[in-house]
């Protein structure tokens, strides 16, 4: 009888069970990971970014500080010039509107016994927030500091100026447009807007109200070339004698420039 090798026996069931284990933690592992696989792509997606943001605030009057119900809310793309939204605040004056992220857009509120107010903003698509609050003021007279260069009229300078004197975003012709729709929305509650030149304190008062009344034709002629029918407009001057009291510490010549601008103030139908 042929004696048998025990070292060669246990070497072999060792190698076998080593080999056993290997294969049987390979398709687990196999296994396992195909599980996973399939849960990752029929399990709960993965949250996706919010591609919207929420606006929202108050509209009130910047003359009385109080509320302005339902005010027209209007949202614009500014690279496209094209209304994304349109929506109207509640009769508390409350407002939200959903807006695009990654979007250069330019929101206004407005009303029909009030000027409109404006601002642009933009959230970046990785952005993280979900809310951006506003509220908006609405004057019942608009100044449009179209800056002109001293001792013309008819010959801007490219963009206007804000209430402190800076120079603002918006060109001339881009204000004037904002007006001329704000007119057209509402013209059927208007019953008359009434233009006022300005002028700053240098030279004779003829000389001023002479400047101040060309100036302020040339407004109205802009408004006329977008569509603001003359029949509603008034135009007349104040020249210099309706000065802008000059800030504390405030450069003359900034002062000056904000006393050059064209008061609009619209009278509404009984």
């Amino acid at each position: 009888m042929k004696k048998y090798d025990i070292n060669k026996f246990l070497s072999h069931v060792a190698i076998f069970l080593i080999s056993y284990f290997l294969i049987s933690y390979f398709l687990i592992s196999k296994t396992t990971g195909s599980q996973q696989d399939r849960e990752q792509k029929i399990g709960t997606p993965k949250a996706k970014k919010k591609i919207n943001f929420q606006l929202k605030g108050e509209v009130k009057s910047k003359a009385t500080g109080q509320i302005v119900p339902n005010a027209d809310i209007t949202v614009t793309s500014e690279l496209q010039q094209k209304v994304l939204t349109e929506s109207k605040a509640n009769a508390a004056g409350q407002y939200e509107v959903t807006v695009p992220k990654g979007v250069d857009v330019e929101v206004k509120a407005q009303a029909p016994a009030l000027f409109y107010d404006a601002f642009k903003t933009i959230v970046m698509i990785d952005d993280t927030t979900d809310v951006v609050k506003h509220d908006f003021i609405l004057p019942s007279e608009l100044s449009l500091r179209i800056n002109f260069p001293s001792n013309k009229w008819d010959n801007p300078y490219p963009y206007v100026l804000d209430d402190n004197g800076s120079q603002s975003y918006q060109t001339w012709q881009q204000a004037i447009s904002s007006v001329s729709e704000d007119i057209k929305k509402y013209k059927d509650y208007i019953a008359k807007v009434i233009l006022i030149g300005h002028t700053d304190d240098v030279g004779k008062d003829e000389y001023n109200e002479d400047l101040g009344q060309k100036r302020c034709e040339f407004v109205l002629e802009e408004l006329e070339k977008r569509g603001v029918t003359s029949e509603i407009m008034e135009a007349r001057s104040s020249g210099k004698t309706e000065l802008l009291t000059q800030n504390p510490g405030e450069d003359k010549e900034l002062w000056r420039k904000r006393c050059r601008r064209v008061v609009m103030t619209k009278m509404m139908k009984r």
